[in-house]
């Protein structure tokens, strides 16, 4: 079975192959980049070129036409219009030889490339580049997807006819997608021992291969105590000289793993909101990670009792794996007090949405939702909950209080 990525390839058409700009697709290890580009090369193929650099590492060109005579030599192919390049981060230089291709005013080509991690992929896409590219975030699959994968259920169209019985029907795929995660090759996968063991390779291979080539060796254990830490605090704020005396890893240090770790994709992150007064939060972000299965697998637990945080993780990666540019994303807090769990912010219309996510049923309006509402003048808000899905008004305040199964889809209960 194969696990069609459709919102990817709609993206891909259009700035590949209808712009032409320089595409790269970017994510860790296993998500399918190398499944993406090969559709479009084999809908190409005797018109395209595909190098891999994991083969030539580290190789470079002085030229725009020593890099096309080595795209040549490598295929076999002279007339060819379609340029596909995986693990390009692994090649110094590149951005230069691609401007120098672009700028070519018998320039012709398409070209689609592919890196393994952003942290040396931003590296390649230099400030003479950024017009000419377009970066397309690759993320594992998201609920949206599962449902529709699983049980040709689709997400948006459920939600506008909801029923409590069909939601039942369909929990135990939540359950698997909170327990496993959403990696298509664990996804796949026909059992939870498999699940299991792919999960464990995808940790090793990106520990043992890409984090040492960004890494002195003397500092590999202490990313492991820093990764093992993060993984156990999810859903919380991050303060690094707290870390950095916790752990007694100087504080450049963690700054360093911090930042690795989110241009690996491996964490996300949400800001905190501070638009108003000062007795708001400054310069904190809470952190989150990408995958479920990824952080159930470091902690070595993969069941779900007791664990609240699973489920605010589960929602607020749905959402920003899922982000739009008209939306910013923050959370928010006052100091010592009151805390929102996530705010989105329409940078159009200057409408600010709070939300909060609880792990069990509910009905009830949040209090900090008032307290917000006078200080940004929201009109309306979101609870993410088990199972209830019901509107209410109360203080010129309406509030969404929707099952956490369709957090993939917020940006329709946004406009419903």
């Amino acid at each position: 079975m194969v696990i069609f990525r459709e919102k990817y390839i709609y993206n891909i058409e259009k700035f590949f192959l209808e712009q032409k700009k320089i595409t790269f697709l970017i994510w860790p290890r296993r998500v399918g980049k190398t499944f993406l580009m090969q559709m479009f090369y084999k809908k190409f193929e005797k018109e395209s070129v595909w190098v891999s650099f994991e083969e030539f590492l580290w190789i470079s060109f002085k030229s725009v036409e020593e890099f096309l005579y080595f795209l040549e030599k490598q295929t076999g192919k002279k007339d060819f219009k379609y340029i596909f390049l995986d693990e390009i981060q692994l090649v110094p230089g590149i951005s230069w030889i691609l401007k120098k291709l672009y700028d070519d005013p018998n320039y012709d080509y398409f070209i689609l490339c592919s890196g393994s991690w952003s942290f040396n992929v931003f590296s390649v896409v230099e400030d003479s580049l950024v017009w000419r590219v377009k970066i397309i975030d690759v993320y594992p699959l998201d609920f949206a997807e599962f449902i529709k994968f699983k049980a040709d259920l689709d997400l948006e169209d459920f939600y506008n006819k909801f029923s409590l019985p069909i939601l039942n029907k369909y929990w135990f795929y939540l359950e698997e997608f909170l327990r496993f995660g959403w990696y298509p090759e664990v996804v796949l996968a026909s059992t939870e021992e498999e699940k299991v063991d792919i999960l464990n390779d995808i940790v090793k291979l990106w520990l043992d291969k890409d984090i040492k080539l960004l890494l002195k060796a003397q500092d590999i254990l202490d990313f492991s105590k820093f990764f093992k830490w993060i993984a156990r605090r999810i859903t919380s704020i991050f303060k690094v000289w707290t870390l950095s005396s916790e752990l007694g890893v100087k504080y450049h240090k963690i700054k360093n793993f911090f930042e690795i770790l989110k241009k690996s994709y491996i964490l996300l992150t949400l800001p905190v909101l501070t638009e108003k007064y000062s007795y708001e939060l400054k310069a904190w972000e809470k952190i989150y990670f990408v995958d479920n299965g990824l952080l159930n697998s470091v902690l070595w637990d993969f069941s779900l009792e007791w664990r609240w945080d699973i489920i605010e993780n589960f929602v607020i990666s749905e959402i920003l794996k899922n982000k739009k540019t008209i939306y910013k994303y923050y959370f928010w807090k006052k100091v010592n007090q009151s805390e929102i769990d996530m705010v989105i912010k329409n940078v159009l219309e200057n409408v600010y949405y709070p939300i909060e996510i609880k792990s069990k049923s509910t009905s009830a309006i949040p209090k900090v939702f008032y307290s917000f509402s006078k200080i940004y003048n929201s009109k309306l808000g979101i609870v993410f909950n088990k199972d209830q899905l019901i509107t209410k008004d109360n203080q010129n305040l309406k509030v969404k209080i929707v099952p956490y199964f369709f957090s993939p889809v917020y940006e329709v209960i946004l406009k419903d």
